[in-house]
């Protein structure tokens, strides 16, 4: 399905967040805070980052006492961060509320990515009224100021008309921006279009060649698409040891349905020889995420095994 906007918020605070991790340059010396002088807000800001890296409670608590430090002295992408962390809870109890504050100071002072979490939060009154409108405002202004994750959400607006008519002419603009942008997800939801034929002729060469961009920015949702293309042979030959390999590359990412399409593939010796116990193993991960299809199959597993019968036809796999 196309990526909605709540789907999307998550992948704008954690996402966006995790990109600025890996990015980041460890600091591992004596914290800036512990020593003489006048720190300087981008070291500091470093600094709190390999913190989060650690993903401990403390080292948290520690990274947004150095960011509420910077954020102070108008360092916009530790305004921005102190939101993410209030809004997670990460290093304090979770306030939404105080979130906003802190993603508002950010967006007066410029800084796009915080005028597209306003919107989000807007849109989903988390800390703040819920209005469409006022997310439309917020998402405009983002996308205007450069922020590619605005320009998805404003296509998203504009492809289910919410705060606006629907006008998918509109939508497809604002994928098309935030996809040439390099955003994963701005790839994926037009990818979508072109493999629905909404808003835009049908192709699913255009739309592999959209997911397989996505698949090049790390994108797990792209990455699974990729495989599931060269699974079903859309916009391509059908290759199950190419779609096989691009599952599993989703499936260390963590995308939920390629746990389900691995375990399937070795029930069914599919792209690779038959393995129950490797089956097992996948279809006990997606059955623990909710796949309901992978208890069924975990099921047959242990009806087969009691009775040493081989994988039996099984019908197919998810519809993507």
């Amino acid at each position: 399905m196309i990526v909605q906007p709540k789907a999307f918020l998550a992948l704008v605070i954690t996402g966006i967040t995790t990109l600025v991790l890996a990015s980041s340059v460890s600091f591992l010396g004596t914290p800036v805070w512990a020593q003489g002088g006048e720190a300087d807000p981008n070291t500091v800001f470093e600094q709190a980052l390999s913190r989060l890296q650690t993903r401990d409670s403390g080292q948290e608590k520690e990274a947004l006492a150095l960011l509420l430090g910077t954020a102070t002295t108008g360092h916009k992408a530790s305004m921005d961060l102190v939101g993410q962390l209030l809004d997670q809870g990460r290093g304090a109890t979770a306030d939404p509320a105080k979130a906003v504050e802190w993603y508002t100071k950010a967006a007066e002072a410029g800084y796009a990515p915080s005028m597209g979490r306003l919107g989000l939060m807007c849109l989903y009154g988390r800390g703040v009224a819920p209005s469409d409108e006022k997310a439309i405002d917020w998402f405009r202004k983002g996308a205007m100021a450069g922020d590619p994750g605005s320009m998805t959400s404003l296509g998203w607006m504009a492809e289910n008309g919410r705060g606006m008519d629907e006008d998918l002419a509109e939508a497809l603009v604002w994928y098309r921006r935030g996809a040439e942008k390099g955003f994963g997800p701005a790839m994926n939801n037009l990818a979508l279009m072109y493999k629905i034929g909404k808003g835009i002729e049908q192709s699913g060469t255009e739309a592999l060649a959209w997911y397989r961009k996505s698949a090049e920015q790390g994108d797990p949702t792209g990455t699974y698409q990729v495989g599931w293309a060269y699974y079903s042979g859309e916009g391509v030959e059908i290759d199950e040891k190419e779609a096989f390999t691009w599952f599993q590359k989703a499936a260390e990412m963590g995308e939920p349905e390629s746990t389900f399409q691995l375990g399937y593939m070795y029930f069914k010796g599919e792209g690779t020889k038959t393995d129950l116990a490797e089956a097992k193993k996948y279809f006990e991960t997606a059955a623990a995420r909710g796949n309901r299809e992978a208890k069924i199959y975990l099921n047959r597993i242990a009806s087969m095994e009691a009775h040493q019968q081989p994988p039996q036809a099984a019908g197919d796999g998810p519809d993507n």
